[in-house]
């Protein structure tokens, strides 16, 4: 079965921001490629927008199934020392997962791989899906295989890829997704397991993200974007979403320890920081277990706090929190499913945008 179908697709790389103190000595087999299903879109829009939830993911408020887009985020494909790797962009994996709840049991959901070559041509990869309820891990390339035509063509050169997954109706979506892009390309390694869900802990220095204002996202039709960022034009507060596209991992997934310093920069209806207060905003994600079956799970930061800068700068900020501590009750540590600020912005409040320092895992000494 194939879900591929003739159609008009966009395929963009989408590039992270990044300032690092990872190591130089690079013996890494592997990108470690994560997005939050914030970072889709439907293919086309429900007749009433305000039912679909953005909320960590995106989920299908609609009562009739869609497609949705899903882009990868082709980041931190830089050369490395020792052999020297070149930047080019190809599709060998060892693994990619999407992962998604589906919330219409007996009802299938489909995910498979789209990538646009260099020569223009469209390759999909195996479609896997699902029609069990609830949250469920699919997986478009297993041990180093995407399947479909996109296999013998895995070593050319990728200008763009997403997953394109048709969704059920009653909120079901897309959580997450990731890659694991292999840096040696006639020898990509798997080593952990068919869907790589291996992980680490360590993290070797960090790097900085960051996210425009104008990605940020919401259900209110309340909100205009410009060159200023995402604007309330509404008379009322309206919940804005600014996702936080963490840098690519070394070789294994990081149970991320740490975000560091995430700020929120606004500004105030009439710009004056000495009489407005900030935007109460959080820092909101969601975790998935490492071992075992996978399940998601929700938490929320404290509120972030006034820029201490004076004159007052009109910043909020979230000093640091551990993302990837285990649950009560829980010895297994978790992995980041999707990362992003969430803002009850008032009216004629605009976010800027978005910072974060994010720690990662080491460059040197993987498989």
């Amino acid at each position: 079965m194939s879900i591929s179908r003739t159609r008009v697709i966009s395929l963009g790389i989408f590039l992270v921001t990044g300032a690092g103190a990872r190591s130089a000595s690079a013996h890494h087999e592997a990108w470690v490629l994560r997005d939050s299903g914030t970072q889709c879109a439907f293919e086309a829009p429900s007749s009433n927008t305000d039912e679909d939830n953005y909320y960590l993911g995106l989920f299908n408020g609609a009562s009739y199934e869609r497609w949705m887009s899903c882009p990868v985020s082709l980041a931190a494909r830089w050369a490395s020392s020792a052999p020297v790797y070149s930047a080019g962009l190809w599709a060998r994996a060892s693994a990619a997962v999407v992962y998604v709840a589906n919330n219409q049991s007996g009802q299938q959901l489909a995910c498979q791989a789209e990538v646009k070559l260099a020569s223009g041509a469209l390759r999909f990869s195996r479609t896997v899906s699902t029609t069990a309820g609830g949250d469920q891990r699919l997986t478009p390339n297993s041990d180093r295989n995407w399947g479909g035509d996109l296999e013998a063509y895995k070593g050319d050169t990728v200008r763009g890829m997403v997953f394109s997954c048709l969704v059920p109706p009653n909120y079901s979506g897309v959580y997450g997704y990731k890659v694991r892009m292999c840096i040696r390309n006639a020898e990509c390694q798997s080593g952990d397991g068919a869907a790589g869900e291996t992980w680490s802990a360590g993290a070797d220095g960090g790097d900085s993200v960051q996210t425009s204002g104008i990605a940020c996202l919401s259900a209110s039709a309340n909100l205009v974007r410009d060159e200023g960022g995402l604007r309330n034009v509404g008379a009322g507060y309206a919940s804005v979403f600014c996702p936080i596209v963490p840098p690519a991992d070394d070789t294994k997934e990081a149970s991320r320890r740490l975000l560091s310093d995430t700020t929120v920069y606004y500004r105030g209806a009439a710009g004056d920081p000495w009489t407005e207060p900030p935007p109460t905003c959080q820092l909101v994600w969601r975790n998935r277990t490492i071992a075992g079956t996978f399940l998601s799970n929700e938490y929320a930061s404290g509120v972030f706090e006034r820029g201490t800068a004076l004159p007052p700068s009109e910043t909020a900020k979230l000093a640091s929190v551990v993302v990837g501590a285990p649950a009560d009750g829980e010895v297994n540590p978790r992995a980041d499913l999707a990362l992003m600020v969430l803002c009850d912005l008032p009216p004629g409040y605009t976010i800027k945008g978005v910072t974060s320092l994010v720690k990662v895992t080491p460059v040197a000494g993987g498989l």
